[in-house]
C-alpha cells in the first residue's frame, strides 16, 4: 500500500530590514536591464543555496521550444560525487547509517522562499531590498530500491507562485515570476545512494516551457532532491563529525562547498545531526546563455551558513530540517560600452517539515 506524507519547507528572512522605502528612503536606482541582471544572478543563487545540493550538473545551452513540441524535453546530466570524509567517529555504540525507504513511499513538498538582499552598483549607495516569497509543491515518488540500496524516485513540481508582495521592487517581482514560472509541471526522474549521494538525473520540461524556463530548470534541477544529509560509509555514534566536499555548479558559476556534519543524537533510525556549510568561489567569467548581450564576472563569492537536520532512515527526506546562510559576492557586468561593477549581499533561512 502506498504511504503517503506532506513535507513544508519554510525559507525565512534574516538579517535585512525592508522598511527604507515605506520611511520614505529612496530607493535603489539601478538601469531596468541590470535589474534583470541581478534577478538571474538572485536565480542562481537561489539554485545553489535553497537546498544542500549536491555537485551541480553541467551548464546546459539556452535552446528555444522546437516547432513541433514533443509532449516533453528531456534533459540528463551526469551527476559528480560527493566526497565525504569522517572527521570524528563519536561514542559507542556506532552503527553505519543508510536510507532505507520502501517502494512506493511519496510525498508531498512544499517549499516558501523569503529572502532579504542588499544590492550595491554603479556607485549608488546599497539599499535593503525585499523580495517576494516564493512557493514551490512537489510531489515525490519512491519507484524502486535496489539490492544495493539505490533508490530511484521521480519528483512532479505541481505548483509554483510568486506572491505579490507591494514592498518589493515591481521589476525584481516580474523578472523572478519570469525566470521561475516555467517550473510549473517539471519533472525530476533520479537515482540516490542509500547514503543519500545522487548518482543520476534527469529533468522533463513541459513542451510549452519558454527558453528562459528551460534555462532555470537546467541550473535548479539537482537542488530539488539534494535537500537531504551525506551520509559517512563508516559505522557513527553520538558526537560523530564527516565532511563532504563537492563542486556545484549553477548559473555559469563553479563554487568549492564544505559540508560538516555532527551527530547530536541517535534512537534506532532516528538522528538529529547539526550542520555547518561554506561555499566560495573565485574569480571567473561566469557563462550564462540567458543573459543574452550581457557579460558578467564573478570576483568574489562567499557563503556560510548553519543548520539542524531530524532524520528518519526510513524516511526519503528529512524529518525537519533548518538552514540559516548569509552570502556576499562581487561581480563586474559589461552590456555594450557600459561596465558596472555590482556587491550584493543575501540572507537566506531554510526550513523544512515532514509530517505524515
Amino acid at each position: 500500500m502506498n504511504q503517503h506524507h506532506t513535507m513544508k519547507i519554510e525559507t525565512h528572512t534574516t538579517g535585512f530590514s525592508s522598511t527604507s522605502a515605506s520611511r520614505g528612503c529612496p530607493a535603489i536606482q539601478l538601469p531596468d536591464r541590470f535589474k534583470s541582471a541581478v534577478a538571474l544572478a538572485l536565480a542562481g543563487l537561489l539554485a545553489a543555496f535553497s537546498a544542500q545540493p549536491a555537485a551541480r550538473a553541467a551548464d546546459g545551452a539556452d535552446t528555444p521550444a522546437p516547432a513541433n513540441p514533443t509532449p516533453e524535453a528531456v534533459s540528463a546530466t551526469p551527476v559528480p560525487e560527493a566526497h565525504a570524509r569522517l572527521l570524528q567517529a563519536g561514542a559507542e555504540p556506532r552503527k553505519a547509517l543508510r536510507l532505507h525507504p520502501k517502494p512506493g513511499v511519496k510525498r508531498t513538498s512544499t517549499m516558501t522562499l523569503k529572502m532579504g538582499m542588499e544590492v550595491q552598483a554603479g556607485g549608488n549607495e546599497g539599499q535593503p531590498m525585499k523580495l517576494p516569497p516564493i512557493k514551490m509543491v512537489m510531489d515525490t515518488n519512491v519507484k524502486s530500491v535496489s539490492p544495493e540500496g539505490d533508490i530511484t524516485y521521480d519528483m512532479v513540481m505541481s505548483d509554483l507562485t510568486v506572491a505579490d508582495d507591494p514592498d518589493a521592487l515591481p521589476q525584481m517581482v516580474e523578472a523572478i515570476k519570469t525566470a521561475m514560472g516555467g517550473l510549473k509541471g517539471v519533472s525530476v526522474a533520479g537515482t540516490m545512494s542509500n547514503r543519500g549521494i545522487s548518482k543520476s538525473i534527469e529533468a522533463k520540461t513541459p513542451a510549452d516551457a519558454t527558453p528562459q524556463a528551460r534555462q532555470t530548470i537546467e541550473q535548479m534541477k539537482d537542488s530539488f532532491c539534494n535537500t537531504g544529509v551525506v551520509l559517512p560509509q563508516e559505522a557513527i555514534g553520538p558526537g560523530a563529525k564527516w565532511e563532504v566536499k563537492q563542486k556545484v555548479k549553477s548559473q555559469g558559476m563553479t563554487l568549492d562547498q564544505t559540508t560538516v556534519y555532527e551527530l547530536v543524537s541517535i534512537d534506532g533510525d532516528h538522528f538529529n545531526a547539526k550542520t555547518t556549510m561554506s561555499q566560495t568561489a573565485a574569480n571567473q567569467a561566469v557563462e550564462n546563455p540567458a543573459m543574452q548581450g550581457m557579460k558578467m564576472d564573478l570576483v568574489r563569492l562567499s557563503t556560510k551558513g548553519t543548520g539542524e537536520a531530524t532524520v528518519d532512515l526510513g524516511q526519503f527526506a528529512p524529518t525537519l530540517a533548518t538552514m540559516d546562510m548569509r552570502t556576499e559576492s562581487t561581480m563586474t557586468m559589461n552590456m555594450g560600452d557600459q561596465k558596472t561593477d555590482m556587491s550584493m549581499k543575501m540572507n537566506i533561512g531554510v526550513r523544512m517539515e515532514t509530517t505524515q
